[in-house]
């Protein structure tokens, strides 16, 4: 009898990135992270504030764009890459701010929004409507 192998449920196809000013909140930027899957996540801010790293778990890169460098709002510019790490694959975000912003992230379906309005410093949204990763 053959040994069983458990691969772990497909991953998120990360098929799209966009940047655009964000819905109904005067000066925002909205990043969408459109995917196949509901997403999972966790941000960290680098650099004193100056980049967010967006890690998304069992996830891979089928046709979204490596790098936006077109500045919008906050959002200086957007690299997306995938790997492979011990536990499977991930794709990770890197938003390089052009200037400091609060940010709230949620899933939408199997999107991901990110959402950055100016600020005095680099930190999540605290709040009504702040969402933290799943």
């Amino acid at each position: 009898m053959a040994p069983s192998v458990y691969a772990g449920p497909a991953p998120n196809h990360v098929r799209d990135v966009k940047v655009h000013p964000a819905e109904g909140i005067p000066g925002a930027t909205e990043i969408e992270v459109v995917g196949t899957e509901t997403p999972t996540w966790s941000v960290r801010a680098e650099a004193g504030g100056k980049r967010l790293l967006v890690d998304m778990g069992n996830t891979d890169v089928v046709g979204a764009p490596e790098a936006l460098t077109d500045s919008q709002g906050a959002v200086g510019g957007v690299q997306t890459q995938a790997f492979k790490t011990d536990t499977g694959s991930m794709t990770r975000l890197t938003v390089n701010l052009a200037k400091d912003a609060t940010y709230r992230v949620r899933a939408d379906g199997t999107t991901l929004r990110m959402t950055l309005t100016p600020s005095a410093s680099t930190g999540a949204a605290t709040g009504p409507g702040s969402t933290a990763a799943p």
